[in-house]
């Protein structure tokens, strides 16, 4: 009796329902749909046509706000959300596009979600003071957009760097200091990169400046000094300015390289007291106040005195030479200039032919170029000297022997004073002793020339070198006046020639 009850109410409801255009239907398979009489769209089982209001709230009470879903048949926007709140239903998720889902808030969208994975910012502009990306216990510090490609970061409220659309990463402090560096490690603050100046970079250690780079790309290094070099290294007291090594495995690699493009210019230069003492010009050209080669004999083995070195010396050839003009190669630096005077004459040897008599003073580069060790020669010169005056010593014992022995005849003859007048006679040629001897401002040498021909008076060094020749251009008795002021203060000898025959040859003395 109970069951034909419920079934008889449950029909007059649904036909009541019908009467009245019911917003609640039930179809066949338990499909249900609220505020139509159509059946769910899209197979669904539950649908419920127009906007759904979820509250707690019943009777006459007003909700302050609760969960509101809109119904809507297209793509919804900022102002109009698919899911918001009762109250203030233009904040919240809206569907913009297809595969896109977006957050509103009063009717301005804030971020939206492609369909690959993107997490799009909706604001137009944006500040420091106000970043799109922040916390919410620190809201003025984050990332936001000052320009269109542009990504900036921000610390209570102020742009500390951004990122433009070439990826340039700009620190946006209008100034900083070498303890504050603008680039630094959390644990280690001090310690970094930072701005001295306009278009200058410094490099800090512990607060300190160490390298600094300005506009025109020159390079200081401890020192913060404006100069005129590309690159300037002051190193601390004690300290070395500047080391480098070098390894190679095989010789003739380069340590250190200069590319010059003028012949004159200085290179390598040591300056001491405002003085360039040292530089080497790029044509090769070393300038120095003196030279110190290492000869100590703790360093030194198969010590030797050097044979035949009178013999070595004279089969070496001085000569005159200048280097040939300088060409442009085709290897040689941009700008090179090449010099405009002519080669300047220079005194030397040729490589080639000292070699043949003397090898190991040559060396032959990879190149092929031959150079000449000019200071190996030194000793070889003093050996060549030494036996050179030692034959010197034997033609001067020879020569006064003979002179001791031509002048016996005239010392017979005079009073026992060298320098008393002496008579001679006048038919045979004959050299008198000078007049004073020894002198310092001037002395007289008589003679007497009985034959015709060529004669002359010829004036000799101890070392049998000519220094001066004075013609007799009249036979018969004369004498001739000699100057101290034509010879250092010393012995000399002097011999009078007739016709290529020595006459006689005597000494004479010049004091200071």
């Amino acid at each position: 009796m109970k069951q034909r009850t419920f079934l008889f109410f449950f029909l007059t409801c649904l036909l009541s329902a019908a009467s009245l255009k019911a917003q609640i239907k039930i179809f066949t398979g338990g499909k249900t749909v609220v505020g139509s009489t159509s059946a769910p769209l899209f197979g669904a089982t539950l649908q419920v046509a127009g906007p759904t209001f979820f509250s707690s709230a019943t009777g006459t009470v007003t909700a302050t706000s609760a969960a509101y879903i809109r119904a809507l048949k297209i793509f919804s926007t900022d102002s109009t959300p698919d899911y918001t709140w009762y109250g203030e239903d233009l904040t919240g998720i809206f569907h913009p596009a297809a595969n896109t889902v977006a957050l509103t808030i009063n009717r301005s969208e804030k971020f939206r979600f492609n369909s690959s994975g993107q997490i799009l910012n909706g604001n137009t502009s944006s500040s420091a003071s106000t970043p799109e990306y922040s916390w919410k216990s620190d809201p003025n510090t984050g990332i936001y957009r000052p320009g269109a490609d542009i990504l900036g970061f921000v610390a209570n409220g102020s742009e500390k760097m951004r990122i433009n659309s070439s990826g340039q990463v700009l620190n946006s402090n209008s100034t900083s200091s070498a303890s504050t560096p603008d680039f630094s490690w959390n644990s280690d603050a001090n310690t970094g990169i930072y701005r001295p100046a306009n278009e200058v970079i410094g490099f800090v250690t512990n607060g300190s400046e160490k390298v600094r780079i300005d506009t025109d790309g020159k390079v200081m290094i401890g020192t913060t000094g404006s100069l005129n070099d590309k690159l300037t290294v002051v190193a601390a007291s004690n300290q070395c300015t500047f080391r480098t090594t070098a390894t190679h495995t095989a010789d003739y690699g380069l340590a250190q390289y200069s590319w010059v493009n003028r012949a004159l210019t200085k290179n390598w230069v040591v300056n001491y007291n405002s003085l360039d003492r040292f530089y080497v010009m790029g044509n090769g050209e070393v300038t120095a106040a003196d030279y110190f080669f290492l000869s100590d004999g703790l360093l030194k083995e198969n010590v030797e005195t050097i044979s035949s070195p009178l013999s070595k010396v004279q089969n070496l050839r001085g000569v005159t030479y200048n280097f040939k003009q300088e060409t442009a190669n085709a290897n040689a630096m941009i700008g090179t200039v090449l010099p405009s005077e002519a080669p300047v004459k220079r005194f030397g040897l040729i490589a080639q032919e000292v070699e043949q008599v003397i090898p190991e003073v040559v060396r032959t580069a990879d190149n092929g170029i031959k150079s000449v060790s000019y200071s190996s020669l030194i000793g070889l010169l003093i050996e060549a000297i030494k036996e050179q005056n030692q034959k010197i010593t034997q033609l001067e014992d020879q020569l006064d022997k003979c002179c001791q022995k031509a002048g016996a005849d005239v010392l017979n003859r005079t009073t026992g004073n060298p320098n008393a007048e002496i008579n001679k006679p006048e038919t045979s040629s004959w050299l008198a002793q000078n007049k004073p001897n020894p002198f310092n401002k001037e002395t007289i040498i008589e003679y007497n020339v009985v034959q015709e021909g060529k004669a002359s008076i010829l004036v000799f060094d101890m070392n049998g070198k000519l220094l001066k020749t004075m013609p007799i251009k009249i036979p018969g008795k004369g004498n001739i006046t000699i100057s101290g002021n034509d010879f250092r203060a010393g012995m000399y000898y002097y011999s009078l020639v007739v016709n290529d025959a020595e006459v006689d040859t005597k000494k004479m003395i010049l004091t200071e």
